[in-house]
């Protein structure tokens, strides 16, 4: 039997929006009614294009901020409104792998000074001595040289930075990594070390993965299942390989229909979407997709779609179905 680790329940986040000194100008809902099941050991992606509330949904979870309405439940407990200790204890166990490896890292802070911070606030580490030992330790695991933890960000390459965020995310030994657009800032090469990299310590470790990104091609190489999402709202949710083979929602199919195949006699069929994408502060009625989509109906315009599943594992938020 499998056993979800994570469930996310009707996951809503809305940021006010001023136009200037206390006006404001209404209300952005930049996650909506999100609902989604995450299985221990496994990688859910969730893909969408930029500011579809992708890295929203991973930083609601892992508590950065806090959700507008509906329920985090990490491990059968409900960690949705937990505060101070409760919630450093779980952030012990739930961990974050940044898009900018070199923002994330303190500047002024020396590697073992960034990794072990952790390790200190948490007191697995008593003292400088310890806290280094542990550093060298985490170096290794992530392929790069252990001495090296005296060294600062400004001296490494943005591969290096990655893993060093890496070692500092299984620092705590967490059982489950959010991985917000890990690869996006690096180059193709690069980007296949770091892969490479995730899916050997999930081996090892048991670890579970969020992973975030926009790269279909990187999320179908390391993902088991996958959500795609478009305005804060999931459009849908299915396993790898179903998803790829035979994707039902229209946003869907325009997605996937857009990766680049790398053989020029083979030809493809192109979903073209029509128009823009609508500003997050006026989303239109009814189903959000439904000013882009070629198959839009009078229901479309008027009644917002469930997310239902229509087949085993398949589930789609459209009224085609």
């Amino acid at each position: 039997m499998s056993e979800f680790i994570l469930r996310v329940e009707r996951l809503t986040k809305e940021f006010a929006v001023h136009g200037g000194v206390g006006n404001r100008r209404g209300v952005v809902k930049a996650v909506s009614d999100v609902t989604f099941s995450v299985e221990r050991g496994q990688t859910f992606g969730i893909v969408g294009e930029s500011g579809c509330g992708k890295s929203t949904t991973g930083r609601l979870i892992m508590r950065l901020i806090n959700p507008t309405s509906g329920r985090i439940e990490f491990r059968g407990s409900d960690i949705t409104s937990l505060k101070g200790d409760a919630l450093r204890g779980i952030r012990r166990k739930i961990q974050m792998v940044f898009q900018d490896p070199y923002a994330s890292l303190n500047p002024r802070m020396n590697i073992s000074g960034n990794i072990g911070e952790p390790l200190m606030i948490h007191r697995i580490a008593s003292s400088a001595a310890q806290r280094d030992e542990f550093v060298k330790e985490l170096l290794s695991t992530v392929g790069l040289n252990p001495d090296y933890y005296s060294r600062y960000p400004f001296e490494f390459s943005g591969g290096q930075r990655q893993r060093i965020g890496i070692a500092r995310a299984l620092s705590l030994s967490p059982e489950l990594i959010i991985a917000d657009e890990p690869v996006s800032a690096l180059d193709v090469s690069l980007q296949a070390q770091i892969i490479n990299l995730l899916q050997d310590l999930k081996e090892k470790k048991n670890l579970t993965y969020i992973f975030i990104a926009h790269d279909l091609g990187v999320v179908k190489h390391i993902s088991d299942h996958i959500a795609v999402m478009y305005l804060g709202k999931i459009a849908e949710i299915a396993g790898k390989r179903e998803l790829f083979s035979t994707p039902l929602h229209p946003y869907t199919v325009a997605l996937f229909s857009s990766i680049p195949i790398p053989n020029p006699t083979r030809k493809k069929m192109r979903a073209v979407l029509m128009g823009d994408m609508p500003s997050p502060l006026s989303p239109p009625p009814g189903c959000l997709f439904n000013t882009r989509c070629t198959h839009v109906t009078e229901r479309c315009r008027t009644e917002i779609p469930v997310l239902k599943e229509v087949a085993p594992g398949h589930l789609v938020a459209c009224h085609l179905y």
